[in-house]
């Protein structure tokens, strides 16, 4: 009996764990690092039986305790149970398909662990590709003021390159997003070779731009999700910020399409003075069609520095407010934070690059530091040697302000450091950092201790 890895299955090693993403059932899991061996050795065309298996796995491992008999007859025997697993878990496919097994932890848990290992050992997990900055909507917020027209922008040649470094630097995947992405002339031929190649492929997008000819081949590409922009429950709100009559039953049209595809479907928001009023009718809206809703309370400053005062909330009851329907439609867990975050004050350049549409590396989409070129140093070398990207990595808390290091709310700190640079041009943090961390800390110890507590915050 030969066993093959199934489609829509992506992993990778991390120090000794192996991650491993099922797409088509949503499921994530972790194994030692001899399952990345394993996995690796049935990817080859036709796959391996049992014994092919033990066969190639005693090249790689070491048998100076037994005899080669011996070792071959225990590596075989356990190379079939592990192979049952896995194939219960539909990671693996045999000529008989097993019975499908509980055994998956909860996806954010195992993607939380495999982020700290990455932090730790300078894994690189995934990379955020804007393939373009145009866009069909005009949203009032939006933190692009580059340039409307194409021009410069990466080709598929260019991303074909790039897309095989990032492979080989061992990256589990790749976001793309804008901009719009879809109005990149080469969207698909760039998603298809990503995933061709093993990586999994996100997708950001508005969802105007996607006819019923752009849906059959975005379901055929069977990407790991699919996350929407959406600024309100109703079209009015929604509408108003886009800046776009119709895009709110435009996107919904299209976002509905693709959960009903099997698709994993997220909405992503930003909460902000002209929708935060109406901010529940989007959570219920979520509820609803059963489609977690990600939210972002901060806004960003352009990328000429252009500050984002008009849009954000400055008042921290608002904040409050906000937090506390978070929390009533389970957007936050309720468990004790356990342990302390660490003293690294942002996690880009931790785990994640970002590259934009001309090809200049970030830390991250916000951080305005150009690390290096994609056509000149090349992500590899940035990710190992960029001195720019090891001080953006080593930055502590002390290192912003006293009262940063020793203050009682870091652990539910989210300062963008893209945020400070662009908006005050230094690490000082922005108007609203503090106030959403402060919320956040006491929203949060009402509802994991309801309210009783001896901590001061």
């Amino acid at each position: 009996m030969k066993y093959t890895i199934n489609p829509d299955i992506y992993y990778g090693r991390y120090g000794e764990y192996t991650y491993v993403r099922n797409v088509r059932d949503r499921m994530d899991y972790l194994y030692n690092e001899i399952c990345y061996d394993v996995l690796e050795a049935l990817s080859v065309k036709g796959g391996r039986t049992p014994e092919q298996l033990a066969e190639y796995l005693y090249t790689v491992c070491e048998a100076d305790s037994m005899d080669q008999g011996d070792f071959m007859d225990t590596l075989r025997s356990d190379m079939e149970e592990f192979l049952e697993e896995l194939a219960g878990e539909r990671i693996v496919a045999a000529e008989e398909p097993g019975e499908r097994r509980a055994g998956a932890e909860p996806p954010d848990r195992i993607r939380d662990f495999i982020r700290e290992v990455c932090y730790r050992e300078r894994r690189l997990l995934t990379v955020c590709l804007e393939l373009t900055y145009r866009c069909n909507e005009k949203c009032i917020h939006c933190y692009v003021d580059d340039q409307e027209s194409g021009a410069g922008e990466m080709s598929f040649s260019d991303y074909r390159t790039l897309l095989d470094e990032i492979r080989e630097l061992g990256c589990m995947g790749v976001l793309l997003t804008g901009g719009e992405p879809t109005l990149h002339r080469d969207f698909f031929e760039i998603a298809f070779y990503a995933r061709r190649i093993g990586l999994m492929v996100d997708i950001y997008t508005n969802g105007l731009y996607v006819d019923d000819g752009m849906m059959d081949r975005l379901i055929s590409l069977r990407p790991n999700s699919i996350s929407f922009s959406f600024y309100g429950g109703k079209a009015e709100v929604h509408d108003a910020v886009t800046g776009v009559p119709g895009s709110f039953e435009k996107s919904l049209k299209t976002m509905m399409t693709c959960k009903c595809a099997g698709i994993d479907t997220f909405i992503k928001t930003v909460v902000m003075k002209q929708n935060a009023g109406r901010y529940e009718e989007l959570l219920k809206l979520g509820k609803r069609l059963d489609i977690r809703v990600m939210s972002s309370l901060t806004v960003m400053p352009t990328h000429r520095g252009k500050p984002a005062g008009a849009y954000r909330l400055m008042d921290p009851e608002e904040y409050r407010r906000i937090l506390e329907l978070e929390y009533r439609y389970g957007l936050h867990g309720t468990e004790p934070m356990e342990g302390e975050r660490g003293d690294y004050v942002c996690a880009s350049g931790l785990d994640a690059l970002s590259v934009n549409p001309w090809g200049e590396i970030y830390a991250c989409n916000a951080n305005p530091i150009v690390l290096g070129t994609v056509g000149g140093d090349g992500i590899r070398n940035v990710w190992n040697t960029s001195e720019a990207l090891r001080g953006i990595r080593n930055l502590k808390f002390h290192q912003i302000s006293g009262n940063c290091g020793a203050c009682a709310d870091k652990n539910w700190c989210g300062i963008c450091l893209g945020n400070a640079l662009r908006e005050n041009g230094s690490l000082k943090p922005c108007s609203d950092t503090c106030m959403i961390s402060r919320a956040s800390h006491e929203v949060y110890l009402s509802h994991v201790k309801g309210g009783e507590t001896d901590e001061k915050v």
